[in-house]
């Protein structure tokens, strides 16, 4: 009888991003994936859904830089106030984000759950620099650790 684990046991991940996501979702995972690689947390099984989450965090900041631009509220063609289809976007590429962090059991989320707190998350480093955004997603993340 075989005394080892039937545990499937996944070899390492490349520790390259796959070439379907985009220039900024690259970026992102170069920062985001050392720590997930060190913990065994990127592996082969984790590896599509790791880049998914640098796909969703790359749409996510071209909405927040989008926004900054156009607005959360525009006007229609008829002249009336209506909320921006990015926010919708925004907000969907958030939580495939942050479903992520669920999915591969990453303790805590980065999201604060308090709307003040929410809002202070929200409000991002003045430069409008994406690597200052990460960098501030970054220590957020930590905090919430």
């Amino acid at each position: 009888m075989n005394n080892k684990s039937n545990k499937k046991q996944f070899g390492k991940a490349k520790d390259t991003a796959p070439e379907w996501i985009d220039r900024q979702a690259k970026s992102f995972w170069k920062r985001f994936t050392p720590a997930l690689l060190r913990e065994g947390i990127l592996n082969e099984a984790t590896y599509e859904l790791v880049a998914s989450m640098c796909q969703a965090f790359s749409v996510y900041l071209d909405c927040v830089q989008r926004l900054r631009v156009e607005g959360r509220v525009i006007t229609s063609h008829t002249g009336a106030a209506k909320v921006n289809p990015l926010v919708a976007v925004e907000k969907q590429a958030w939580e495939q984000f942050v479903r992520g962090f669920k999915e591969l059991k990453i303790a805590g989320e980065p999201m604060p759950t308090a709307s003040d707190e929410l809002e202070a998350f929200l409000t991002e480093p003045e430069t409008g620099d994406v690597n200052d955004t990460i960098t501030y997603l970054e220590k957020t993340i930590e905090a919430v650790k």
